[in-house]
């Protein structure tokens, strides 16, 4: 008689593990391990700004002062966010635990160096900065002076070797802008107009203020005041030449991501927002909306990768980002964050909700999950 072999039963492949991060990756079974995680392993950027946060809601009167403290005032009170954070949690605080003492030191060595703060800024003298104009007015009239001064040897009787006597390579060897060429036509070219007259005898007042000059000394001062117009004309075009097209500036990171509006971390789905300046220059982001349950991937194929203005994503191809509304998101959350865009598109085929082409705002009640460069 041929006995019967049991079929084994294949268990069931565990889901990976869920990824957490921020405050939602702590232990939540005792209050204090909670705090010492907070410590250890919260980045000092969210302690700070939760800090800064409670003394903004709670302070409102003094907060100018308290918060004009610097930042190494608000790293260290890693307490404060632990109690904030476990609050939100929902979870009562051990009743030995004395927080208030704790918040009122605090707040009081925050008084002292948001006070120290003001009044080195209020000590700091206010010294007058010439503006661009005025800058260039000086140099100006620094180069004038020293075209005075070869005109001065030239009525005076020096030789002046005019065919040789450039402005132009005096300019160029302090780099001058082109304004001071500019500014030093305006100047002799009324001169240059008047002795064009004179020479010409169109203005017989002008032959009296002239009389003790040479009818040849008189040509060869036009010749002079014409040469150094000419050349100073020619510096103006050489510096037209060689300018530059002004470029715009790219924005970094942080003045990019200065106004979108996203959310920290979500307790009920345990996820937290990634840093958002990860997202400058990447060319795929993960984002979860915990109103809607909307998961979107956002990809960009931008040489520059994706880019932030306001609360808008840039550089987006719409045709290949896409979004869908999740009916388990703590299951599909999981493998967003722990598998490959290459796998998280296999997972994504899975399911039966419908895929949509996603709008590149974000809202406040959006997570940002991942990005992949």
């Amino acid at each position: 008689m041929v006995k019967s072999i049991a079929t084994r039963r294949k268990k069931k492949a565990p889901l990976p593990r869920r990824i957490l991060t921020g405050y939602a990756a702590g232990p939540q079974d005792d209050f204090f391990k909670f705090k010492d995680y907070v410590r250890t392993d919260v980045e000092p950027r969210l302690i700070i700004a939760t800090v800064k946060d409670y003394i903004r809601e709670n302070y409102k009167k003094e907060s100018k002062i308290l918060l004009s403290a610097p930042d190494w005032c608000f790293r260290y009170p890693y307490f404060i966010a632990a109690t904030i954070e476990w609050k939100k949690l929902g979870k009562d605080l051990p009743s030995k635990w004395m927080i208030d003492k704790h918040i009122n030191n605090f707040v009081e060595q925050l008084r002292k160096e948001g006070k120290k703060q003001i009044q080195k800024s209020e000590d700091q003298p206010n010294i007058a900065k010439k503006s661009p104009q005025e800058i260039l007015r000086e140099k100006s009239s620094d180069f004038i002076s020293e075209i005075e001064a070869v005109i001065d040897d030239f009525n005076s009787g020096t030789h002046i070797d005019i065919d040789n006597y450039s402005p132009f390579l005096e300019l160029k060897k302090i780099g001058a802008a082109q304004q001071i060429a500019k500014n030093t036509i305006d100047y002799y070219t009324p001169l240059k107009n008047e002795l064009e007259d004179l020479i010409s005898g169109k203005d017989k007042d002008l032959q009296e203020g002239y009389n003790h000059l040479s009818a040849k000394k008189k040509k060869d001062f036009l010749k002079l005041i014409t040469h150094i117009i000419n050349d100073l004309e020619k510096y103006t075009q050489a510096k037209k030449a060689v300018r530059k097209t002004r470029v715009k500036k790219p924005k970094t990171a942080d003045q990019q991501i200065k106004g979108l509006k996203y959310l920290k971390d979500n307790t009920e789905y345990k996820i937290a927002s990634i840093d958002p300046s990860q997202i400058i220059g990447s060319t795929c982001l993960y984002t979860f909306n915990i109103k809607t349950r909307t998961l979107t991937e956002y990809v960009s194929e931008h040489v520059d990768g994706i880019r932030v203005k306001g609360t808008t994503l840039q550089n987006i191809n719409i045709e290949k980002s896409r979004c869908t509304r999740l009916r388990k998101p703590e299951e599909f959350l999981s493998i967003v964050l722990s598998k490959t865009q290459t796998q998280i598109s296999k997972e994504w085929a899975k399911l039966t909700t419908k895929t949509n082409q996603p709008t590149t705002r974000i809202s406040g009640d959006t997570v940002l999950l991942k990005v992949k460069r």
